[in-house]
Order: C-alpha cells, then structure tokens, then sequence
C-alpha cells in the first residue's frame, strides 16, 4: 500500500497508536509528498457539520475529525510539513504536548525545529504546553538556544504552580533548578518587554501564602537579600527599565521593585547617572520615584546638583502636578544649602509659569521672591516675557522683578529694529530658541501641544542650530527621541492631535540623518532606535532601516486623508530636506510673535537672506511666511524692503505691506503673489493676476465668501415598523444650515483634432499651476477624533485669512441646531478660541459661525461667542447689523430655540455698558425684521429685551419693525409688549 493510502486508512479509523511506526518507516522524500495529501484531508476533517437530532428545534455544529484524528493531523502535519506551513494550521501549538513530543524527538527532529519554538517570542501568546523547564529541557538536550525575547514570555511563570480552585502556589526553588536561569535569563526581564508585573496583581494565592510575600517583587528582594542575585547590578538595572518605554504598568512595577530594595544613600548616590535618566519618562510613577529618592540624599557632598538641575526644565514641562511640585520642593532645599546655585534656581523657575495652576505658579514665585536677584536682567526679562500668563497671585509676589512697562524690543530676534504695536495692546513675542539648551527644552515638550507655536519653531531651531549638533549635544536629544518614538508608538493623548504625530515623526526623521551623519556621537540615538520597533500586525520594523532618499513624514497620513494637514506636512518636508542638505538659510515662516504673526521687518529681513542667495518663496514654507506676515504699523518694514530688497522681491513686498496699490513688476512667482493677496485686508482680483489662472475656479473658495441658507428639507430616513417587523423608509423635515460649496472647473477633454492643431501650431502647455495653501482647506472626515487640537495650528497657518476655511467648519460641525457628538463641540470650541484671539474686521463667513455659535445648544460655545462680540462689538470690528440680520435668518425657520440667545443676553450680553447696549440694540433691530409673521417662541422676551434697550438709548426703528410689530399684536401673549413699543413717542416709523 503507498505511504498516502496508509496515512488515510490510519486518519479513517482512528489508528492513533500507529501513526509514529507509520513515519519511522518514511524517507524525507516520501514525507514531504504526503503534504499535499495531508492539506487535503484537514481541509475536510477540520471543517464543521450541521447535527439536528429529531425532535430538537436547534441544529448545532460539530467539527468532522474527533479528537484522535485531529491528533493526527497535527502530528501528521509535523512530520510533513515545512515551518511556513505548519504555522498557517490550526493545531500549530498543540504539537508541543511535552508528553508525545518527547518521544518524536529521539529519532525525528525537522531542520526548522528551533526557529519554530522560538517564533513564539514573536507572537502575542505562547501556548501553554511550551513552558520554561519544557524549554530548557530541549536546550540541554541541543534541540533549541533559546532566544530572550521567548525566554522573557516564560520566566513569569517559573515559580508559580496551579492549584484546585484556580489558587496559585509560590515556589521560588523552581528558579534554582537551572544555573543559567538566575546567572543569565533573569536580566533579560529587564531589557525586553514581559508581563512580570501580571503576578503581583491577578493571581490569587493559596491560604497557605500571604499574596505580598508571594510576588516577583518579594522573590527578587530575598534572592538579592541572599547573595543569589547580584544587588549592585539589580539596583541599576530595575532604575534603567523603569524608563525603557515599557508599557505605564511594566515601568512602574520596576519603579516599585526600586524601592522595594530599599537602596541606602552610598548605593544612591553612584547611581545618579542613571536615576537622572528616568527623570525623562514618559510616564509620572518612575519620575516621582526617582524625586523621591534624590530627596534622601540632596544634603550629601557627593550629590551632582549641577546634572539634577540639568533635567529640571523637563520635569517643569510635566503634565502632572505632583512631579512639578516635587521638584519644586527639591530646588528650593537645593538653594537653601548651595549658595552658589541660588541664579540658576530663580532662572529655572521662571519655566514653570507655562503651567496653569495657580498652586504651583505661586510657588514657583515665592521661590524667585526668596532666591531671585532683582537685578538679574536675564531673569527679568524672561519673567516680563511670561507676564501674559503669570496669574494674579502670581504677579502679585512678583511685582518688584516686572518691569513697570511692558515692552519688547527685538534684540532678541538675529535683525534689530522690530517691533509690533496693536492698536489696543502689543503682540507678545515668542522666544527665540538661540542655544542648545533652549533647543533640548523645546525639543521635550514639543510633541505635547502644549504651544501651538512649538509646530514652527522645532523645526526653525533645527535648521538653524544643526552646526551645534555636536558630540556634546547629540546624545542629550535621548529624552525627546524617546519621547518623539512613545507618541508614534502609543497614539494620541486627550490634548495631542495629528500635527503632533507629524512633528514626531519630523524630528525621527531628523535623528535618523544625525545618526547616520555622525554614527560615532549619535550611537546613543542609534540604540534608542535600537529599542523601539514599529509594529505593523505581526511584523516588526527597525526604524533605521528607512531608505535614505525617503522619510517617515513624507509618507505620514490621517484615516480620512484630510487635505488641511498636508501643507505643514510639506513644510516639515522641506525643513528636513534642508537640513540633510546643511542649508542654513532660516526658515521664512517661523512665527516671532503671538500667536503665529511674523514681524514684518523680520520678513524683510529674511527675504533679504533669501534674495542674496538667489532663493524664491514658490514653496510651502514662503506661502506661510506671507500669509502670517502682520499688516500693521509697516512703515518701518517698507522702508527696510526699500533699502534691501530688490527687483520681484521688493514689489511682492510693497504690495503685501500696502504700500504699492496693485502688483506691478514681473511676475514669476504668481503663486506667492496670489498668497499677498489673499493676506490684505480687502480680498478682491487683480487685474495682474488675471493670467495666472487661479482665478478660473470659484474666487470665493480662497475668500471663504460663501453662499448659505438655512432651510427646513425633507429627507428619507430608515424607522422600524413593528407591524411589518422590518425598517422601512419614510420622509421626515430637519432644520439644516446649507453651505453653498463652489464646484471646482473641470477639466476638458481635448479631442484628437484639437492636439493635431495644437502641435501644427506650436502651441505651448500651460505651466501648471503651483497648489496654494488655500487649495487644501479641506476636510474629508466624516467623524471627528482629535483634530480639535489640531484646528489653531491649522488656521494660523492662515491667520490673515481664517474665512476660508471656515465653510469647512460650519459644514462638518454645525449645520445642525445641535451637536452630533462631543467632538464637534470640541472643534467649534477650538475655533471660537482661535477667533476670540484674532478677531479682525471679519465678512459674512465669520459673522455667519458666530451668529450660528451664539445659538449654539453648548452653553460653553454661546459663552465663548459672547467672549468674542464683547471684546469687538465696541470698536465696530464686528459688523452688528449683518450679525443681527443672520440670527434673523435662522430664527425665521427656529433654527434653534430662541429662548438660548435670550438667556444668553440677560446673562452675558445685556447692560455690561452703555456702548454694548446699544450695539446689541443694533443687532435686535436687525433680527426683528427678518423673523415670520406667525411668532415664534419666546419671541415676547425678545421684544421685551428690546424694548429696554430702545428706552435707554432712545434709540429708534423703522417701518420694518413697525410692520412686525403690527402683525404680532394680534397675537394676546404679545399684545402689551408690542403696543408699548408701537406708542413711545420717540419711536417713528
């Protein structure tokens, strides 16, 4: 009989007891033919039949192989099949049944049998038959070397044996059954990733055993206590994992097993190096750990204050309060006994006013008040830098360090002779990052969007501080490369948004070319990337092995491709390009002032730069420059780009300041001139710009002037019909704000005579145009995640011109009366923060997202709109009546309730002044008119409302109020209200 007909007669009739004989008598070539056969019999064996007994209601399903045929399929697939195939199959971990295995092992042991037992290193799960001493059995008989990412899955285990009732019994003898376990295995739990941690937590011991005396930690401790484990080495080692972007609970079980070692001061202090390492975590356990433990040993000679106060800056840029107070704490005992530190310790505590808590700020300016020297310019100056966000108690302890007027001049920026005045208050400027130190800080905090600024100036500072990234410096970037690799790896928290990732990935990619550039001084980099791996399902990639000519930003992307992200994505890409190319020309666009405005003689003078070089702005990062460029007070700047600037520069510039009317010059670069002049004031077409073909789409798309409507339609909705027990379609009405989105040009078709005279006439193709910033403010999303922490960085990329995006906003987020989940409220929120900071003379667009906004059903959306109208509605930057006139439109279909603008008034908006008053009296009376003959509700209170303001500001209405106000008197609710008005003398129609 050949080997295939035996192999089924034996599956066929359960003969399990001969299946080895039956493989002993094969050669290697007879086994590998009766793979083929064994596939096609598992594929049918394997499969499920349907079983319904008579009389039972419910078929049920059972697998065709019973347990003794599945046995030998599996054994049968073992002797047969190569490693690739035997991992696709089912019972690809049930080989390992120690029992059977064992024996199959004496005479049959395939080529790929070690690669294949230590592949389950590299799954989520082992089974259950591979455990340690199984393993180590197979290694002394030569069978397997173990690698440490298997052998770290199985060590957990070791010392715990299983009960009755699911208890666990404690033996920490079973560690000592191998030398290699304690000598070597051990300390791999300490490099790679485990579940260690798991034993101390879940398992329950038997009764005989106290839980607290029957963990790892509790093992480790006594083993050490014994000589059995080195404690010099464990001290290091558990400090060092506490900070290997393990996961949060990994890491702070190794920050417990620290302390649990009870470490003297003497075993302390020669480990600072190492403790001050993890000062950089990502995760808050292992800090306070660390602060914990330099509180014991801070009076000691030995201790290294200089290297501690090296990491304060990080640990004041933590989210978490008690690091910061913790640290706090520490510096303030460090100055009491070093004298000599006092300066830096005033100096340093100027960081964490970015904090907003009042508890900490004070604090922090009691410190300075103790130890500052009032006659410290630098301290000076970087406190009268943060007084926009000092607090009052704060402000108040540091009043004598403040300078009495608030001014900056720009010395501090690399062109003297700037400054920005508002007409109501001066811009802040942005620190400039100028050294290495400014740059590590910045660099471990600017993936936390804690500044949205920090998108811009990482990258500037890279570019222009790559000439300092020496042996020195190189290895300090670990912390934020750590931290760059943790935000890729772990995703997004509640604060960060996509730029975040971004910018990670940017600053990966940075350290990728330091790394490669200086392989010697950057090793420490490289075994950072050493340590973190990208997974992707089943496979891992180095980060490293990227190919030089590419870049992890250049292919980054969000889940719904939203077009808003990809000009900053090509900024990054530029910014990395030039600083693989040593270019050290500084960026055009980095902000110098609050919150993303460019000085515009700062512009000049980077321009200047750029023109010497024989550079041009047809790039993403000159599209920035211009659009951010502040257009006011530009005397100086104009006359600066007069001075310096020459030929297409100088007229491109004269035109964005407004000095020069009209473009005029040549014109090369049509799409940084279409940028200008989008960023003026009045957005209209210029007759020089005609030929450029950016005006054959929609001009309005780049203006955000769009036409809208708010409308009740019908539309067809699935309701179930318990009748019918199915869904079925019926019409219903909704309220709905309709945004009038241009239809972009198509392209024709050119037919095949066209290109035939085309070509007999010589006719050249059109340069294609270059894509404007304003090409991509779309959104393609159809549900928001984080992109609410993303939307200030997006629209400062615009902020002469935040109209044209905000149609996208309105669509997505409130073209219904209420919010369709949280993160909407959230993005409209973010938007309204955005405009409440950068409210200029506004069209219709932005008039029509706070009119919408101040019905918003959100009481912390209608409260920030409000924020807005009382801030601008008195110096006439809002126009009252086009506000007045658009909430008449929507409350002419009842929108939304009318009852929330009315409350909104009497709470916020009603008798804050007598100017107020009567701007909102200009926005009733624009509403009025436009609401239907058949009242509303709550219109009484709204006429009631107007009429107090109309008495206090004598102020009157005209014939289409009156007329109104004669069709609602019929009305009885309404009747006093209306009359009272309709009869005060002062009133004329």
């Amino acid at each position: 009989m050949e080997p295939e007909e035996l192999f089924t007669v034996i599956l066929e009739n359960k003969r399990e007891g001969e299946l080895f004989r039956f493989f002993k008598s094969l050669e290697n070539k007879q086994r590998k033919s009766l793979a083929p056969v064994i596939k096609k019999l598992a594929k049918h064996y394997l499969s499920y039949r349907e079983i319904k007994k008579p009389g039972e209601q419910y078929s049920r399903y059972e697998q065709i192989a019973t347990p003794e045929q599945y046995n030998i399929l599996a054994f049968g697939s073992f002797f047969c099949f190569p490693e690739a195939d035997l991992k696709k199959t089912f019972y690809a971990g049930t080989i390992l049944d120690r029992n059977k295995l064992h024996l199959i092992l004496e005479w049959f042991v395939p080529d790929w049998f070690d690669s294949y037992i230590n592949s389950f290193g590299k799954t989520e799960y082992v089974p259950y038959q591979l455990n340690y001493d199984w393993l180590m059995e197979l290694f002394k008989k030569g069978l397997v070397v173990p690698q440490k990412e298997l052998l770290v899955k199985l060590i957990p285990g070791i010392p715990f044996e299983r009960k009755e009732n699911n208890h666990w019994l404690c033996k920490p003898e079973n560690l000592l059954k191998y030398p290699e376990t304690l000598n070597e295995h051990i300390w791999y739990l300490f490099e790679v990733e485990s579940n260690i941690h798991y034993s101390d937590r879940y398992l329950t011991f038997a009764n005989e055993q106290v839980k607290e005396l029957s963990g790892w930690v509790s093992i480790i401790r006594n083993f050490a206590a014994t000589g059995r484990i080195e404690r010099k080495r464990l001290l290091r080692e558990s400090i060092l994992a506490s900070n290997k972007n393990f996961n949060k609970v990994l890491s702070g079980w190794f920050a417990d097993l620290f302390v649990a070692l009870e470490p003297q001061k003497n075993e302390l202090l020669s480990l600072q190096k190492e403790l001050f390492t993890v000062l950089n975590s990502p995760h808050s356990k292992p800090v306070n750990t660390v602060l914990q433990q330099v509180k014991k040993i801070i009076p000691e000679k030995e201790f290294d204050v200089t290297s501690f106060l090296d990491a304060v800056p990080v640990l004041f840029a933590n989210t978490t309060k008690n690091v910061v107070a913790t640290a706090l704490m520490i510096i303030e005992n460090i100055a009491r006994k070093k004298k000599d530190h006092f300066t830096q310790v005033a100096r340093l505590c100027c960081q964490v006013f970015v904090q907003t808590d009042d508890e900490l700020q004070v604090r922090a300016a009691r410190i300075i008040e103790k130890f500052g020297d009032k006659s410290d310019e630098q301290l000076r100056t970087e406190l009268t830098a943060l007084r926009s966000v000092l607090l009052q108690n704060s402000q108040k302890i540091l009043v004598d360090f403040l300078d009495t007027e608030f001014m900056h001049s720009s010395s501090h920026i690399n062109f003297p002779g700037s400054e920005i005045v508002q007409a109501e208050e001066r811009l802040q400027p942005i620190l400039p990052v100028e050294t290495t130190d400014d740059l590590l800080f910045l660099a471990s905090q600017a993936f936390d969007n804690n500044e949205s600024w920090h998108f811009d100036i990482l990258p500037a500072a890279l570019v222009n501080l790559q000439d300092r990234l020496t042996a020195t410096v190189l290895p300090q970037l670990q912390p934020a490369l750590q931290r760059a690799l943790q935000t890729c790896r772990t995703g997004l928290r509640s604060t960060t948004g996509f730029y975040d990732h971004m910018l990670a990935l940017f600053f990966i990619d940075v350290c990728v070319h330091l790394v490669r550039k200086y392989l010697t001084d950057a090793s420490v980099l490289n075994d950072v990337f050493e340590n973190f791996t990208q997974q992707d399902g089943n496979t891992t990639r180095k980060w490293m092995k990227i190919e030089p000519h590419s870049s992890y930003v250049s292919i980054w992307d969000n889940y719904y491709h939203d077009p808003f992200y990809l000009p900053c994505k090509q900024f990054l890409v530029e910014a990395l390009e030039k600083i693989r190319q040593g270019d050290k020309l500084p960026l055009l666009s980095t902000p110098t002032h609050l919150p993303g405005w460019i000085d515009p003689e700062i512009l000049v003078e980077r321009i200047y730069l750029y023109q010497e070089q024989g550079a041009y702005a047809e790039t993403w990062d000159g599209q920035l420059a211009l659009s951010r460029c502040y257009l006011k007070s530009t005397d100086t700047a104009i006359a600066l780009a007069k001075q310096k600037l020459k030929g297409e520069w100088l007229h491109l510039m004269l035109f964005l300041l407004q000095e020069e009317k009209e473009p005029t010059g040549e014109i090369t670069q049509p799409s940084a001139w279409m940028i200008a002049s989008l960023s003026l004031p009045h957005k209209k077409k210029y007759a020089a710009l005609e030929n450029s073909g950016y005006y054959e789409n929609s001009f309005e798309k780049y203006t955000g002037q769009l036409g809208w409507r708010s409308i009740v339609e019908e539309y067809e909705t699935d309701r179930y019909d318990y009748k019918l027990q199915k869904s079925v379609k019926v019409k219903d009405t909704r309220k709905i704000l309709k945004i009038d989105f241009p239809q972009l040009r198509k392209k024709q078709e050119t037919t095949g005579v066209q290109k035939f005279l085309n070509k007999l006439w010589n006719k050249q193709k059109t340069k294609e145009l270059a894509l404007l910033i304003y090409d991509y403010l779309s959104i393609k999303s159809q549900y928001f995640s984080h992109e609410h922490n993303d939307i200030r960085r997006a629209f400062l990329m615009v902020p002469n011109n935040p109209e044209a995006f905000l149609p996208e906003i309105l669509y997505h987020s409130l073209k219904y009366p209420t919010f369709m989940g949280e993160n909407d409220k959230r993005m409209v929120i973010a938007v309204l923060q955005v405009l409440h900071e950068n409210w200029e003379s506004q069209g219709e667009m932005a008039h029509l997202f706070l009119a919408t906004s101040l019905l918003s059903s959100d009481k912390t959306a209608a409260n920030f709109s409000a924020e807005i109208w009382l801030k601008n509605a008195p110096s006439e930057k809002i126009n009252n009546a086009l506000l007045g006139k658009i909430i008449g439109l929507h409350e002419n279909i009842e929108f939304a309730p009318l009852k929330r603008l009315t409350d909104l008034i009497m709470q916020s908006l009603f008798n804050v002044s007598p100017a107020h008053n009567k701007m909102l009296h200009t926005v009733l009376q624009n509403i009025l008119p436009e609401l239907p003959a058949t009242p509303i509700k709550n219109l009484k209170k709204l006429l009631e409302i107007f009429s107090e303001l109309c008495s206090n500001n004598l102020q009157m209405f005209g014939p289409s109020i009156t007329d109104k106000l004669s069709v609602w008197k019929e009305t009885v609710s309404l009747k006093t209200v209306t009359e009272t008005l309709l009869k005060k003398g002062n009133f004329v129609p």
